[in-house]
């Protein structure tokens, strides 16, 4: 089995955001083993929604076996373990939460399915904070 470059950004703005994508990293630490890089974290307001809380954001990167459809159902599996019941896409609307876990890379490849397009093109060309801390890792 080969192995694959996973790339992800990670937010919080609820509940000590910090603490929250610490303990998100650790989550996916025991599928996709020890994270092999990371950003410092940066601090922004919401973006695409009116927030008094500010987020918490990490780009972390990991190596996996996983096809990116897997890695995807890991992600979704640490958000619900802690505490996000709904992605924005499927509400229809952004809010504020408890953690956000977005596939920005995997290699360097171009993906796209029904759920899930690779790279994460708002990351990695329009939003100034998300290309601020891709850029200490790329």
């Amino acid at each position: 089995m080969s192995q694959h470059t996973l790339t992800l950004l990670l937010g919080s703005n609820l509940n000590n955001p910090s603490l929250q994508v610490e303990r998100a990293i650790i989550l996916l630490e025991a599928t996709f083993g020890l994270c092999i890089e990371r950003s410092i974290k940066l601090w922004n307001p919401a973006i695409g929604f009116e927030s008094p809380y500010i987020f918490c954001n990490i780009v972390v990167v990991f190596n996996t076996i996983l096809s990116p459809q897997k890695c995807l159902n890991v992600i979704k599996g640490v958000e619900r373990k802690m505490g996000r019941l709904h992605d924005s896409a499927v509400k229809g609307k952004w809010e504020d939460r408890i953690i956000d876990i977005d596939i920005v890379f995997y290699d360097k490849i171009n993906f796209y399915s029904k759920n899930l397009t690779i790279p994460h093109t708002e990351h990695v060309f329009l939003r100034s904070f998300s290309k601020r801390i891709l850029s200490q890792i790329i």
